[in-house]
Formats: C-alpha cells, structure tokens, sequence
C-alpha cells in the first residue's frame, strides 16, 4: 500500500483561488454590507462579521485538517488472470475533527504492453475521524502490465474559495496473465515438431544446463554466468561455462504483432502450451523480439514461476511492428537448432506452425 501525507509535501502544493466563487462571495457581501448601511440592524451587522470571520476560520480549519489528512493508493492484487476484475482503493485517513466536501483524485489506468490510457477523476468526500474508503472496479480485458498512476489531487476548502493542487506520482503495477485452459483444449498437432533433437554445447542462453569448466570473463558473457565467490578469490571475472543435460526442448517464438485481440489470444495460446510441456516435462525455451534493441530476447521455462517472469519480460519489451526481423535473427542466433514453433494468429485463429531454421 502507497502512502502520501499532504502535510511532508508542501514543496508540490500549488494553491488556487476560485475566482468565479471569489467574485460571487464580494457580491453578496457587497449586498450584506450595503443592507447593513441602510438598515442598521443587528441581524445585518451579524451577517457582515460573519462573512468577514468565515473565509479565514474556513482557511484555519482547512490548514488543520490538512496536517491530519493522510491518503493511501491500494490493489487487491498484483497478479491476476485476464478477465478479472482489479479493485482500486483510494483511502483518505481523516484524523481530525473537520470534514471535507469536496476532494478530487485524477489517475490514469495504462496498460504497458498495449501503450492505452484511461484517465479517470474520482470525488471523495472525507468524513471526520474515518479512514474513507472509495473503490474502483477495472476489469483487465487484455494481458499485460496494467499501471495504476496517481498524478494530481485538489483539496477544496468549506467555501470552496480555496483550492490546494498537490503534484505527485504514485504508482502500482498489476500483473495480468493469460486465462488457463485445460490441457485437452489444446491442439497439439504439429507442436512437438518444433522439439530440437541439437546439441546446445556452450550455448548462449541456454538455462538447461549443468557447470562444465570455469574460464576467464569475455565480453559478451552474461552476468548470471559469472562465479562471484571464485572471481573474488582469484582478483578476475571468471565464467561458468555449462553444457545441456536435455537433448529435447521446445523453441517457441511469440509472435506479438498484429491487432490486439490477435496478441492476446497468441499469449493465451503460447502462455497454455507452455504451461502443457511442463506437465508433459518437456522443456521449454520463450522467444521473443524486441522491436526497440532489435535483439531476441529468450527466457528458460522450469518452472511455472519462470512462466510468469518471461511474461512479464514479454510486456515489458511490448508488442511489435512485424516478426520477419526476428525469423532472420533465428537462423543466424540460433543457426544450431534445426526448427523451432512459431505462435500466431492467422484469419483469427491461433496456432503453432513448425518452421525449419535454414
């Protein structure tokens, strides 16, 4: 749960007068002030010490409530399945004595993946002494990251004269995966022609894989690969280097280009299949291209953790222009593999078609 207290935030507080209340105020005390003049009587000298009194009483409640008032941004949960509903909870804590009528939150709902954005305006009310609680229904229609921004929040006084604007920039994640089918639902023709009977020796990126020799760190190795302990003994970067210990695998590349009804349904279908050779044990590599590096990005699947992580790489690099890119990447990067699967929808329907990598 994020926190904001508006009291340690003055430094982006902007403050605002109304003027169109500002200007109807100066006429009706106008008019109160001139009834006085001419009446002279006790009620209309109440009313102009009133309505001289109140706007600054108004501003002392209001700097008071403020010192009091603290707001909170929550989800009900960060990892979801496609479909589901995310519930947004906006949380005013009012320790004080005095309400407040009128506060407004300004947030956009983004999906990462997808590059959309909702803008959305809620009016909360703060009672006193409550911990107010409005919460907000989205329901996750498409796969991806969805962000939940909470840029701007106006505080109005009583009188609505003054309005207190804080800048901010809160921010959660919520991740939405692929609905699960059961393993039936899926066509498995042509699939498991994609499993690669290659030796991966010393394979870039391959995580199937078991320690084999230690050498000396060369440029372009990956992080992961690098023995701490021993390089901090030895005073220089040393490598694991690893070798297969699984023959067969499934190389998969994910095609995410095309509208976005056909992405989601390739994730759903890729995210299933996946899901499907881990029960069957066989294992799986994800491929995918990122149009921004133009570089294939991969990732190992043991596990159904390591399913969600890739996916959560997959909507980080973001949909594609087109795959051909890619398809010539494979039979450079991946010149030992002899074919591979590749998702995508065609004429809306989904499937894996095996292509050879020559």
């Amino acid at each position: 749960m994020l926190q904001y207290k508006f009291n340690n935030n003055k430094s982006n507080r902007h403050i605002k007068i109304n003027i169109y209340y500002l200007i109807v105020y100066i006429i009706v005390y106008a008019v109160v002030f001139f009834s006085y003049a001419f009446v002279c009587s006790y009620f209309n000298l109440f009313l102009v010490i009133f309505m001289t009194v109140v706007p600054s009483f108004s501003n002392i409640i209001f700097n008071v409530l403020l010192k009091k008032l603290e707001f909170k941004l929550s989800i009900s949960d960060k990892n979801i399945n496609r479909e589901n509903t995310i519930h947004v909870g906006l949380l005013l804590d009012n320790k004080s004595i005095f309400t407040i009528l009128d506060i407004k939150v300004y947030m956009n709902i983004s999906n990462e993946f997808y590059k959309t954005k909702a803008p959305i305006m809620v009016n909360v009310p703060v009672l006193m002494r409550t911990l107010n609680k409005t919460i907000i229904p989205f329901n996750a229609t498409l796969n991806g990251i969805v962000n939940i921004n909470v840029y701007k929040i106006e505080i109005r006084d009583l009188m609505g004269l003054v309005v207190y604007t804080y800048e901010m920039d809160m921010n959660t994640e919520v991740m939405v995966y692929p609905n699960s089918k059961m393993t039936d639902d899926i066509d498995k023709t042509g699939l498991y022609e994609g499993v690669s009977e290659n030796e991966e020796v010393n394979f870039k990126g391959n995580d199937l894989s078991d320690v084999s020799n230690i050498r000396e760190y060369i440029p372009g190795d990956r992080i992961k690969d690098i023995h701490w302990k021993l390089s901090a003994k030895k005073d220089i970067l040393l490598v694991k280097e690893r070798v297969r210990v699984s023959e067969r695998q499934l190389i998969m590349l994910v095609n995410t280009s095309g509208d976005n009804k056909d992405i989601d349904n390739v994730l759903e279908y890729a995210y299933n299949v996946v899901k499907m050779c881990l029960v069957d044990g066989i294992p799986t590599k994800l491929v995918w291209w990122d149009d921004k590096n133009k570089s294939l990005e991969n990732s190992q699947v043991m596990s159904y953790e390591d399913l969600k992580q890739a996916y959560g790489n997959i909507y980080r690099v973001g949909r594609i222009n087109d795959i051909s890119e890619a398809k010539e990447y494979m039979k450079s990067i991946y010149n030992n593999v002899s074919s591979y699967i590749q998702i995508l929808s065609e004429d809306g329907i989904v499937k894996g078609v095996p292509i050879d990598n020559v």
